[in-house]
């Protein structure tokens, strides 16, 4: 990461990847009175809570006194090729300016936004990546059919091509992944024992936890001693 201190932060972009689209969704009326666990995968609620974290980031910028706004790109799924595709249109946006605007910060919440390139991209973690969770997935996928494979060699042609495509994407997220962390000038963790478990990583992190409250009054004490962290 690099040591570049920035001036004083007049502009922020809070970027996220969307990848639920609740007026298209399908869900249970009685939703308020489920567990999570009933009605989504840990991915969605991971996605919903990115989701809802950014618009109060935006609150909270705002009321801190800095212009700050949302970018967000769609994803089709969470298959490994859609990933890849995300993480590349992340790659190409040039997000230095708008309109003749310098834009001081990228605020990254989540992969694979922090894929974008910035001078000042800060990335902050609500979960380990998956490079350290999923570090073995990055490892070749045995050929099915092969003494000790999973598979059978009844697995047809096509089936072996996706799945060695997949595993290849895979491999290229992880290091994306990376990558992305390597390139970001500040890696804030939103917790203390996400901050823990990467230092042990090696990885430097600084911890900047969330109020307890993510609905509490965004010009309250709370998000606005978050915010002055954040734009120390």
């Amino acid at each position: 990461m690099s040591n570049e201190k920035p001036g004083k932060i007049e502009t922020v972009v809070v970027c996220y990847t969307q990848t639920t689209f609740d007026e298209l969704e399908k869900r249970p009326e009685n939703i308020e009175e489920l567990e999570p666990s009933e009605f989504e995968d840990e991915a969605v609620r991971q996605s919903r809570l990115i989701s809802t974290l950014a618009e109060k980031l935006v609150a909270a910028l705002t009321a801190a006194g800095v212009t700050a706004e949302i970018i967000r790109l769609p994803q089709r799924s969470f298959n490994p090729r859609d990933i890849s595709k995300a993480a590349f249109a992340w790659r190409i946006m040039d997000l230095t300016e708008s309109n003749g605007r310098s834009i001081d910060m990228a605020l990254c919440l989540d992969f694979p936004s922090w894929s974008l390139q910035h001078p000042r991209k800060c990335v902050w973690l609500t979960s380990l990546p998956n490079f350290v969770i999923r570090g073995k997935l990055a490892m070749p996928i045995q050929p099915a059919g092969q003494p000790g494979s999973p598979l059978s060699a009844k697995v047809s042609n096509s089936q072996e091509k996706l799945q060695a495509e997949n595993a290849r994407a895979v491999s290229g997220l992880l290091q994306s992944e990376r990558r992305g962390l390597a390139e970001a000038y500040r890696l804030l963790a939103g917790n203390r024992p996400l901050a823990e478990e990467m230092a042990r990583r090696g990885l430097q992190v600084e911890f900047n936890p969330f109020p307890a409250d993510l609905n509490s009054d965004p010009s309250g004490p709370e998000w606005q001693a978050t915010m002055k962290r954040l734009l120390k």
